[in-house]
């Protein structure tokens, strides 16, 4: 809850047998005030990660420095995202969770989920760029749920610009190019939705 550790699967010529699998740790690191909520690959830059905590804190991983300089500590030092929630009039006003994040199109432009909100965090600038994406306030003229609330998100490894949304009752496709506008949605019946992910149909 904790903490993150990273690991590198090899596979090669380690003694005589050519085809044999090693898991190499890397390194990890210990967030000691606050719970890690989410932590995810960068599909631009391959070494590199970000973790979400559950007070919004984004960190931000490079492995290929860590990993050219040949550091024989274990642990590994992230860089704090300057994501100034509160200044910016974001922070949550209410009994809300964070619950992920996700890069987007590009490698400092970041899709960050809360229960109430979806944010898209644009770090290209000296100064960080937030910006709504949805909000729970949105569904409430489709949603049955009085108390609705998000509870997952994921990106589209085939489509940097679409990623899919659950709430309590409704499964949406977004595009982060259209803000409060779902490209599609769909009603569930899913009790405590904790996971998705998304695959492309491939037809001929």
């Amino acid at each position: 809850m904790y903490s993150v550790h990273w690991f590198i699967v090899k596979v090669g010529d380690f003694g005589s047998n050519s085809n044999s699998v090693r898991l190499v740790y890397v390194g990890g690191t210990v967030f000691k005030a606050c719970c890690v909520v989410h932590a995810c690959w960068s599909p631009h830059v391959l070494e590199e990660s970000v973790v979400l905590l559950e007070n919004g804190a984004l960190f931000l991983f490079d492995l290929e420095s860590r990993l050219d300089n040949d550091i024989s500590n274990s642990y590994f030092k992230g860089t704090r995202l300057k994501v100034l929630w509160d200044n910016n009039g974001y922070g949550s006003s209410g009994n809300y969770k964070w619950l992920s994040c996700e890069f987007s199109w590009h490698p400092r432009v970041l899709t960050v989920a809360r229960s109430d909100a979806i944010f898209l965090v644009d770090l290209r600038f000296n100064e960080c760029s937030v910006t709504y994406l949805m909000k729970i306030e949105m569904l409430h003229m489709y949603a049955p749920i009085e108390k609705e609330q998000f509870r997952v998100l994921s990106t589209i490894s085939s489509d940097s610009f679409h990623f899919v949304l659950a709430s309590d009752s409704l499964l949406l496709l977004c595009d982060v190019r259209k803000p409060f506008t779902p490209v599609l949605q769909w009603a569930h019946s899913i009790d405590k939705t904790s996971y998705i992910d998304v695959f492309r149909l491939l037809i001929g």
